[in-house]
């Protein structure tokens, strides 16, 4: 014993010589990008943004819509494709407690039967032994493996860094799938609007083009006059061909997000109604994205996990030290298999020092240092696109709602000429001719409010995507 525990120390000796390569590896994580500037612009604009909080995990609530909030939770229920994340969460915290259980003993129960038949020179050697016996042995080994310098810590660390990356990826996956919802959904609502819209229109240019026949039946108008106005009745015929095209792709997208069969029928009708409520901007959001986008945290967990693999490389350098044994009775006779004389305690401590592995050891530490400073790179990398997702997806909804706003007052002016044109129409003043195509401008201006309010809508939900969509990493 005295040998074992003076070679111990030897080994540990040598063990503090061994060379383990640098780790001046200057990779450091970033702590989050000041948006103040982006902020207080926001504020600026009156009417469509307010100093608040974080959106709410139910973000599609504040939309005031029972079909939206009915679809999307049907949609985090059904989807396959979060359904396929959410197992895979599961097979990483089965792979980390399988990983856990290399920090306790492990005691296996076994029974051994050896039989052995005597060779003719061993007989002529052991005359008094019988030649045809029996070797028994029944009892506990174990095997246990003292982590001094903490590798299967940091690998069971390293295995719970891979199962908070699954959880947020899986957090990721809901709100990327919820908001997708949002955005198929009101596009389908837009869709159904412009083709209405559309509809009318293509009514409205038809009682033109019988106008222009019968002028031209009269020799007010012309051919010319005619041939075109069958043209432009083409065109709206085409539009409303690709416009219905467009409704059906949205349908068989929408009811594929929400694990339905894309051929079925929609459960909801459709409604245009805009109900835009003033958008929170929450206090730092650039500082605080780090607790509130699940891609973050998961990239975040990914560095933690990286940094433990790292320490687990290094305490390859150093002595193992194993302690194996067997607890069980041994004997040739099975009668007096667990008598006190059978019983037979077995110990094997064993140390290992890595001298030579041809490079192995250097070779991964190297690997798991690179790999860390990689993981830290793109951790830093999705901080910046967080931040510039946010810049963005606010100037956006800047911008839309500008638009929408001139977009307001050229659909009062269109529709209060309409109306007036109808009077002076029913009056006798203003021919139908002159009355349908006032009616046409404000149907072409209420067709791309449609279209401005649906990007305002998608403009809302990217910016509830950028700023974490109610996920809470605290």
């Amino acid at each position: 014993m005295r040998v074992i525990i003076s070679f111990s120390f030897l080994l540990l000796g040598l063990s503090s010589c061994a060379n383990m390569g640098k780790n001046d590896h200057g990779a450091l994580p970033m702590k989050g990008i000041d948006l103040e500037g982006t902020r207080k612009e926001a504020l600026n604009e009156k009417g469509l943004f307010v100093c608040g909080d974080w959106p709410e995990k139910n973000w599609w609530d504040d939309f005031q819509d029972c079909e939206l909030s009915k679809v999307i939770e049907k949609a985090i229920r059904d989807n396959p494709s979060l359904q396929s994340v959410q197992a895979r969460v599961m097979a990483v915290k089965g792979e980390s407690d399988v990983v856990k259980s290399k920090l306790f003993p492990k005691v296996n129960a076994l029974f051994n039967l050896i039989w052995i038949y005597l060779s003719k020179d061993a007989q002529k050697a052991l005359p008094s032994l019988d030649p045809n016996f029996h070797f028994y042995t029944v009892g506990f080994d174990f095997t246990y493996e003292f982590d001094f310098w903490g590798k299967n810590k940091k690998l069971f660390l390293a295995a719970l860094g891979e199962v908070q990356t699954q959880e947020a990826l899986f957090a990721q996956a809901k709100i990327v799938l919820s908001t997708s919802v949002a955005i198929g959904y009101f596009s389908l609502q837009a869709a159904a609007a412009k083709l209405q819209v559309m509809s009318e229109l293509l009514e409205n240019r038809s009682k033109q083009l019988e106008l222009t026949i019968l002028r031209d039946t009269y020799r007010i108008a012309n051919l010319i006059d005619v041939d075109q106005m069958k043209q432009e009745v083409l065109f709206l015929q085409e539009g409303f061909s690709a416009l219905k095209e467009e409704l059906d792709l949205h349908k068989s997208s929408f009811l594929t997000l929400i694990g339905q069969n894309p051929a079925q029928d929609l459960e909801f009708g459709f409604k245009w109604k805009v109900n835009y409520i003033p958008f929170e901007i929450p206090k730092e959001i650039g500082l605080n994205l780090l607790a509130r986008r699940a891609d973050l945290a998961a990239q975040m967990a990914r560095v933690k996990k990286s940094a433990n693999l790292v320490g687990a490389a290094v305490s390859q350098f150093y002595p193992s030290v194993n302690l194996a044994g067997l607890l069980a009775f041994q004997d040739l006779d099975f009668n007096r298999l667990f008598s006190g004389q059978s019983f037979m305690p077995t110990l094997f401590p064993l140390i290992q020092l890595p001298i030579f592995q041809g490079g192995k050891l250097r070779a991964n530490l190297k690997e798991k240092l690179a790999l860390h400073e990689a993981a830290v790179y793109d951790y830093n990398d999705s901080i910046l696109r967080a931040a510039n997702e946010v810049v963005r997806s606010i100037n956006r909804l800047i911008s839309v709602n500008e638009q929408l706003n001139f977009q307001n007052t050229k659909s009062g002016f269109s529709k209060e000429i309409s109306q007036l044109t109808d009077i002076k129409y029913k009056q006798g003043i203003d021919s139908l001719y002159k009355l349908l195509q006032a009616k046409e401008k404000y149907l072409m201006v209420e067709m791309h409010q449609i279209e401005l309010e649906r990007i305002k809508y998608e403009s809302i939900i990217l910016l509830i995507r950028a700023l974490g969509g109610g996920y809470n990493r605290e």
